[in-house]
Order: structure tokens, then sequence, then C-alpha cells
């Protein structure tokens, strides 16, 4: 009967065997760890993006926006006690 069928029939006949084989019990079927289930989970919630991320300025993005300004402890120093060499440059400096 297959020998006479058509071949663009034949298509049909392997999805009929396919579906008959998943219904079968004494298939074995893949069992997956919950690692792999994750990762499949992972993949399918993944967004595929064209635009290419410039990973180094955006860290440097954040970092200037939490660490705004640092100063040293000694500049601090040269305003509170006056000290005569340092106390304009120092006074500038915090006064940004």
């Amino acid at each position: 009967m297959i020998s006479r069928m058509p071949e663009e029939k034949l298509y049909y006949v392997l999805q009929l065997f396919e579906s008959l084989e998943d219904l079968s019990e004494n298939t074995v079927k893949e069992v997956k760890t919950p690692e792999q289930r994750a990762l499949e989970d992972l993949k399918r919630f993944r967004k595929r993006g064209d635009a290419e991320i410039d990973y180094k300025a955006e860290s440097a993005k954040a970092r200037e926006e939490k660490y705004a300004v640092l100063i040293d402890t000694n500049v601090l120093a040269d305003v509170l006690l006056g000290r005569d060499s340092y106390y304009d440059t120092a006074y500038n400096i915090l006064a940004l």
C-alpha cells in the first residue's frame, strides 16, 4: 500500500506514525533535570536585541552616578585646619 502511494502523501503517513509513537506507553521519554528545565525557561524568556551594549560605558555611568565626587581626607583636613599652603586649593575643590 505504501509503495503505491504518491510521494507527496508519504508526509502524512509519517506524521500519523509519529503521533502514534507519542501515544505509545512503551516509548522512552527524555527525562530532564530541573536545571535543564530552568535553562529552557530562561531561553524562552530571553529577549533578543539588535543593539550592542557597551558594558564599560554603562559601568562608568553607574559609578559616576553613585560616586559623583571622591575627595581625599587630607583636602578636608586642609580646609578645616586652615593650612596656609593648601587652604585655597582645598577650598576650591570642596566648593565644587
